[in-house]
């Protein structure tokens, strides 16, 4: 049988090297072609190499895992499959991966025990979303549109107390494009022009004192 070919797209070695340890334990199974630190690098590679699974995280600098599955889509289709890593649920992030088809979906807490799983399952056509994610969907279909989930609530706990994009991006554990992307959004569902239309929709209501 023909291994499944992978590339790895992750910024932290400690992680690579977990999949990397993964996939060895069924070497006959799977082929790593190559590892990214993030999708600026792996843009240039698919023109040249196609694989049959990219693994991709999340949250890495330069181009996120969004956005580097926004150019996958476009330039590459939906025959390209990938499975998308995340330590985090965020809503907003989970419904675009939803929007943009993403193949699969694997919490890194849970890489040890169903990667493999989930490579295989994708690699024959599947889709694999948590039931964590699954449960995403249905709030948003129960929940009004502009209700703040708890980590969006966490974000303007942090912009009253004058943290900086950095700051934010170090106490949410998420990098600072996603501290933008997540600021924007909440500007649009408040109904806020700016960072004090923000605090001032906050201490209004008490959010924050």
């Amino acid at each position: 049988m023909r291994k499944i070919n992978l590339v790895i797209v992750d910024d932290h070695p400690a992680i690579r090297e977990v999949v990397r340890s993964v996939l060895s334990i069924q070497d006959d199974t799977f082929h790593l072609l190559g590892e990214f630190e993030n999708g600026v690098e792996l843009i240039p590679f698919l023109r040249e190499n196609k694989p049959d699974v990219i693994l991709l995280d999340l949250d890495m600098p330069k181009m996120n895992g969004v956005e580097t599955l926004k150019h996958i889509r476009n330039e590459h289709g939906l025959d390209q499959k990938v499975i998308m890593f995340t330590a985090h649920d965020e809503k907003y992030l989970i419904y675009e991966l939803l929007k943009l088809k993403i193949n699969g979906v694997v919490f890194k807490e849970s890489l040890m025990s169903i990667l493999k799983e989930v490579i295989v399952m994708v690699h024959n056509g599947n889709y694999c979303i948590p039931n964590s994610i699954s449960s995403l969907i249905l709030d948003r279909v129960q929940e009004p549109e502009n209700e703040l989930s708890d980590r969006e609530l966490e974000m303007i706990k942090l912009i009253c107390d004058e943290r900086t994009s950095d700051e934010i991006a170090d106490a949410m554990c998420i990098s600072s494009h996603s501290v933008n992307q997540m600021r924007s959004k909440l500007l649009k569902k408040t109904n806020s022009k700016n960072i004090a239309g923000l605090v001032r929709y906050a201490i209004k209501n008490g959010i924050c004192n």
